[in-house]
C-alpha cells in the first residue's frame, strides 16, 4: 500500500463536506469505510474536512468524531493554494456506502501483521534502517510501511522548516526508488494520531511499531511481540514503570480493538495539552484497562539489548529540541535564508553550523546526547552540535556502507 500524494503546485485543493447518518451499519465496518475514506481524501490536496451528523445513532457519532481528528486538521500544504478557490467536495456516508466501503477493505486481503515505522523524515537514519533490516531480518522488509508526520514544524525557523522539507524529499525518493510501501497525509500528527491512522488505513490483524531509531537484532524480536497478541492481548511491549506506558521503540497491537470500536486513542480529545501524558502514555492507559489488554515482556529499564540497538531520541534531538536551541541562539531575521531557492537538507544544516561554531570532524562512535548537555545547549552550544553532528555522520557512514561490512552494534 503506498499513498504518494505530489505538492500539485499548480493543481486546485479541495474542501470535503461528509454528511454521515447510519441506522444498520456495524461499527466494524464502518470503521472499515473510515479506513478506506482516508486511502482516498487523506492528500496534502485535502485543504479541510467538515463531518456533520444526520442522525444520533451511536455509529453515526462515533464516525463523526473519528474523521473530524482523522482528516480534518490543517493540511500542511494547504498553502500552495492560497489565492485559489478550492473546491468543495460532498459525499453521504449511509448504511449503502458503508457496506461497498467495508467490502472494498476486506478484498483487500488483510495481512496477519505489518510493521508501521512513524516520524520517518531523516534520510540519513532511513537507510541505516533498513541496511539494519536487510542484515538481521531481510524476510520483513515486505511488511514495512512507514509514516510521515510534520509536528516537528510547529514554530521553527524557516531554515530548520526547508532543511526538514528537504530531508523529507531525499527520505521519499529513497522510499520510491526502492519500492517501499509509504503513507504521507501531509498533515501534523503526534504518535498517537499517527497509531490511530494506521489501526483504520492499514488492513492487518496485527500491527507493530518501530521507532526509526531502533534497529533489531533478528526477526524473532517480531515474533516475541506478536506471540501475546495470538493468545489474546490487545499489546505488548516492554514496560517502563518510571513513566507508567509502554515504550514507544518497539511495541505491538491489535488495530481492531479500536477500529472495531471506532475509538481514537485520545478519544476525540486533544490530551496533548496535558504536560503529564508523555508520548505512548495515551495508548497504554486505554487498553491496560481491558481484560487481556496489556501484556509486558520486560522492564525496559533493565537495559536489556536482546531486542536491539535503540539509538534513542535521534529524530528528535534534530528536529525537536536542536530547533528549540537555535530560537535561543539566533533571531528569526539573520537565521532565515534570504534566497527562497537555496536547497536545504540536514547536511547543509548541521555543516554550516558546524563551520560557524568551528566543531571539528569526528570518526567516532554513535554517542546519546544527556539530559544534562541537552538542558545546557544554549550555554555549551559547540559541546551540544558537535554530537548531534558527528552522530549525523555515524548515520552517513553506516548508511552508506556495504551490506556486508554494516556494523549497527547489535548483538
Amino acid at each position: 500500500m503506498v499513498i504518494n500524494p505530489k505538492l500539485m503546485k499548480n493543481t486546485k485543493g479541495y474542501q470535503l463536506y461528509i454528511k454521515i447518518h447510519l441506522e444498520r451499519a456495524s461499527l466494524a465496518q464502518t470503521g472499515k469505510a473510515i479506513g478506506m475514506l482516508c486511502k482516498k481524501y487523506l492528500t496534502p490536496r485535502l485543504i479541510s474536512c467538515t463531518a456533520e451528523r444526520a442522525n444520533d445513532q451511536e455509529a453515526t457519532h462515533q464516525a463523526e468524531t473519528v474523521i473530524k481528528h482523522l482528516m480534518g486538521r490543517p493540511s500542511l500544504w494547504s498553502q500552495a493554494v492560497e489565492g485559489i478557490q478550492p473546491d468543495t467536495r460532498a459525499l453521504t456516508l449511509d448504511d449503502v456506502r458503508v457496506n461497498q466501503l467495508a467490502q472494498k477493505w476486506d478484498k483487500a486481503g488483510a495481512a496477519e501483521h505489518m510493521i508501521v515505522v512513524p516520524h520517518m523524515f531523516y534520510a540519513a537514519l532511513l537507510k541505516c534502517f533498513v541496511k539494519n533490516l536487510e542484515l538481521r531480518a531481510p524476510e520483513i522488509l515486505r511488511e514495512v510501511v512507514f509514516f510521515f508526520d510534520y509536528a516537528a514544524l510547529d514554530g521553527v525557523h524557516e531554515v530548520v522548516r526547508r532543511s526538514f522539507l528537504g530531508e523529507r524529499t531525499a527520505a521519499l525518493n529513497y522510499l520510491k526508488e526502492e519500492g517501499f510501501s509509504f503513507i504521507d497525509s501531509g498533515r501534523r500528527l503526534f504518535l498517537e494520531n499517527l497509531i490511530s491512522l494506521a489501526c483504520y488505513m492499514i488492513p492487518a490483524k496485527y500491527l507493530v511499531f518501530m521507532d526509526d531509531d531502533f534497529f533489531i537484532s533478528k526477526k524473532t524480536v517480531i515474533d516475541q511481540l506478536l506471540e501475546p497478541l495470538r493468545r489474546g492481548y490487545l499489546l505488548s511491549g516492554r514496560y517502563v514503570s518510571v513513566s507508567q506506558r509502554m515504550h514507544t521503540s518497539l511495541f505491538a497491537l491489535r488495530p481492531g480493538c479500536l477500529r472495531d470500536e471506532l475509538l481514537l486513542f485520545d478519544s476525540g480529545e486533544n490530551l496533548y495539552a496535558n504536560a503529564s501524558l508523555s508520548t505512548g502514555s495515551i495508548t497504554y492507559q486505554e487498553l491496560k484497562k481491558r481484560g487481556k489488554g496489556v501484556f509486558s515482556i520486560g522492564d525496559y529499564a533493565d537495559n536489556d539489548d536482546t531486542f536491539g540497538r535503540h539509538l534513542g531520541h535521534c529524530t528528535t534531538e534534530l528536529w525537536s529540541d536542536l530547533p528549540q536551541v537555535l530560537k535561543t541562539l539566533f533571531q528569526p531575521g539573520n537565521l532565515a535564508a534570504k534566497d527562497a531557492r537555496i536547497k536545504m537538507n540536514v547536511d547543509i544544516l548541521l555543516e554550516a553550523l558546524a563551520l560557524l561554531y568551528k566543531v571539528p570532524r569526528k570518526e567516532e562512535e554513535y554517542c546519546h546526547v544527556d539530559n544534562d548537555l541537552r538542558w545546557k545547549a544554549p550555554d555549551n552550544f559547540p559541546v551540544y552540535l558537535g554530537k548531534i553532528y558527528n552522530n549525523h555522520r555515524w548515520l552517513l557512514r553506516h548508511g552508506a556502507s556495504l551490506y556486508g561490512s554494516v556494523q549497527v552494534n547489535v548483538p
